[in-house]
C-alpha cells in the first residue's frame, strides 16, 4: 500500500515557486544595484551622458519589485483583518472551525525575502539605496584623493 504524502501539493508548489521567484528577484535586485553603482562611477569619472537614463531605468526596475513586495504584504494584512472581522460567533460549529483554520493560515505569512535577510518592501529598497549612496560616497572620496 502506498503511503500518502505528508505535505499538501499546494504547499509544495508554493515552496518551489517561492524559491524560484526569490532567486529571480535576488538576481534582479543585485544586478540593478551593481549597474547603479557602475553608472554612478561612470558619471563621476567620465560624465557619460548615457548613464542617466540607465540609472533611471535601474532605479525604477529595483523599486517595482520593492513595491510589489509591499503590495503583497498589504494584501496579506487585509486578508487577515477581514478574516478576523468575521462574526464567527453567529456561525455553526463546523463553520467556526473553518474560520479558525483560515485565521491560523492567514497568520503564517509567506513573505518574499531579499537575500534571505529582509522582507521585500519599499523599506528594503530604501535600505539598498542608502547602501548604494554610502558606497558611492566612499568611491567619490577615493577618486578625489
Amino acid at each position: 500500500m502506498d503511503s500518502l504524502p505528508t505535505e499538501n501539493v499546494g504547499d509544495v508548489l508554493e515552496n518551489v515557486c517561492g524559491r524560484v521567484f526569490s532567486i529571480q528577484i535576488n538576481i534582479q535586485l543585485l544586478t540593478c544595484a551593481f549597474t547603479i553603482l557602475m553608472c554612478l562611477y561612470l558619471v563621476l569619472v567620465t560624465d557619460w551622458i548615457g548613464a542617466y537614463p540607465l540609472l533611471f531605468i535601474c532605479f525604477i526596475s529595483m523599486y517595482v519589485y520593492c513595491i510589489l513586495g509591499t503590495i503583497s504584504e498589504t494584501c496579506n494584512e487585509d486578508i487577515y483583518t477581514e478574516i478576523y472581522n468575521i462574526s464567527w460567533y453567529n456561525l455553526l460549529v463546523p463553520q467556526q472551525k473553518v474560520v479558525r483554520l483560515m485565521l491560523m493560515q492567514s497568520q503564517m505569512l509567506n513573505q518574499i525575502m531579499f537575500a534571505g535577510l529582509w522582507p521585500l518592501s519599499v523599506d528594503t529598497g530604501l535600505i539598498i539605496t542608502k547602501r548604494l549612496y554610502s558606497i558611492f560616497a566612499m568611491m567619490a572620496q577615493f577618486i578625489d584623493n
